[in-house]
Formats: C-alpha cells, structure tokens, sequence
C-alpha cells in the first residue's frame, strides 16, 4: 500500500476573522456608506453585523424607508417623524423604540466591537460623528478620518484635536475615492 507523504493526517478547519469596522461620519439619504457595504439600506440593528468581502460592517444602522422620512435633523437616520407626515412604509417600534438614548447606545456598542473606526467628514455639523470618534480613542480603537473637499485641510482644519489623536488623517476625499481609501487602512492598521 502505497502512503502519501503530503497527505493531510487531519482535517484542520481555518476560520478566518474579518476586521470589524465602524463607518462613522453623518447619516444621509442615499448615504455614501452604501458605496462601501452592499446591502446595507435594507439591513437594521436588529438584523446584527452585515458581512462583507473584506471586513465586517458593525454600524450604524438606520431605517432605509427609500421616502427619507428617518433621515431628519437630528434623527441619526433612526428617529421618525411624527404626526402627519410619519413614514407609512416601515414600522419603526418593530425593531427599538427610536429614542436618542437607544441609537446613542447601538452606536456606541458597535464602535466598542470595532476593529477600526473609519470616519468620513463630508460636513461640519458632525456632533454625533465625533463623539464616536472620542469613544473609539478612549477604547484604543484604530481612527482614520476622511475629509471631504472644502471641510478641512492641513492647514485650516476645526477638527483639529480629533485629528491630532487619530492614527491617519486624509483631505480632499471625495466618495468615489473612500473605497480604496478604506481598504488601504484596513491593510494599514489591522
């Protein structure tokens, strides 16, 4: 009986992690993130992570109504109108109650299981954004931080002490170019 040297003797099974990423930046109608993680307007918090490629994508989430009847001042793409003008194509209360205080803590939970929080700053009333980038620092959780044109620059730049503390920092970027932008720090930093 003839034996193979190179035979496996047992059948290891390799379980490759993907990095966990938290895209933080402001929530929009027809968002950028939807350039960077397919299936994302029909997924929710309660649906968990949404596996990618190349990472897992671990929040925010909002409500894809594809009316923008989440995506008010203020509603961090979650929160609904009330009254007359409420969105009639989703029920809401199904998946959290909708406050501040819940999206709040989704959110922060999901920069907490982040590998790396990637930011993009496309406008400069940002409160929520950079309050998860502060929480990503305090958790020694990877920042890079993503400018879009006309926001900041090296040279004048309101973001300043986020950015001092962040481990990249990029200007100029526009949302056809965030694609390699986050491939090149998910190789950079994890």
């Amino acid at each position: 009986m003839r034996t193979n040297s190179n035979r496996l003797t047992a059948n290891v099974s390799r379980t490759v992690r993907h990095p966990h990423i938290y895209l933080a930046g402001k929530i929009r109608k027809n968002c950028w993130r939807h350039g960077l993680v397919s299936g994302l307007r029909y997924h929710s918090w309660s649906d968990g992570v949404l596996p990618q490629p190349a990472f897992v994508y671990v929040g925010p989430f909002f409500v894809g109504c594809d009316h923008g009847c989440f995506h008010n001042k203020s509603s961090h793409g979650a929160i609904a109108i009330r009254g007359e003008n409420a969105c009639l194509g989703r029920d809401i209360h199904a998946e959290f109650d909708g406050s501040h205080l819940e999206v709040a803590n989704l959110c922060l939970g999901a920069v907490a299981k982040a590998d790396l929080l990637f930011c993009y700053i496309d406008s400069t009333d940002c409160f929520g954004t950079l309050v998860e980038v502060g929480y990503a620092l305090a958790h020694d959780i990877p920042v890079v931080i993503a400018f879009a044109p006309g926001v900041a620059s090296e040279v004048d730049n309101d973001f300043w002490f986020a950015c001092v503390k962040a481990q990249w920092v990029i200007y100029g970027v526009t949302e056809q170019k965030l694609p390699s932008y986050l491939k090149a720090a998910i190789r950079r930093y994890l």
